[in-house]
């Protein structure tokens, strides 16, 4: 019995309106403010990993069940059984974001990567929901 599934993309109508918008806002600048070109390319530059993240559509996943929890990304895949978790950290960061963290019984931690990290109120739902212990850190910069 599966209680969380989440799957992920990088192609995302916020991302794709977000790089629109900013590349809108470039246009205007450089066709009715004469903006300098190199001034416009330099800034234009910024939204390159987010274009890449875009025409890739990287995929991402994780899992959560009776028996355990597995994650999977382009660069990360990992499972954990849940009589190993102690609980797992919720951290705020300062952009608004929300970033987890397993913590085995251990001490050991285990990152969870942003694109395969689920809607964290689902998260945290389905966690305590398996019987895992969630502590949440409001606003904290470093793990």
């Amino acid at each position: 019995m599966t209680t969380l599934a989440h799957r992920g993309t990088g192609r995302s109508w916020r991302a794709v309106g977000a790089v629109a918008a900013v590349w809108a806002v470039l246009a205007a600048g450089y066709v009715w403010l004469d903006a300098e070109g190199w001034i416009v390319a330099g800034l234009a530059a910024f939204t390159l990993p987010a274009v890449l993240e875009i025409v890739t559509a990287r995929h991402a996943s994780l899992d959560l069940n009776g028996t355990g929890i597995r994650w999977q990304s382009e660069r990360h895949s990992e499972t954990l059984l849940l009589q190993d978790i102690a609980h797992v950290r919720l951290d705020r960061r300062w952009d608004g974001t929300v970033r987890a963290s397993l913590v085995e019984r251990s001490g050991r931690h285990h990152a969870i990567p942003p694109e395969a990290t689920p809607p964290h109120q689902r998260f945290e739902s389905a966690l305590t929901a398996a019987g895992i212990v969630v502590q949440r850190h409001p606003f904290s910069l470093f793990r």
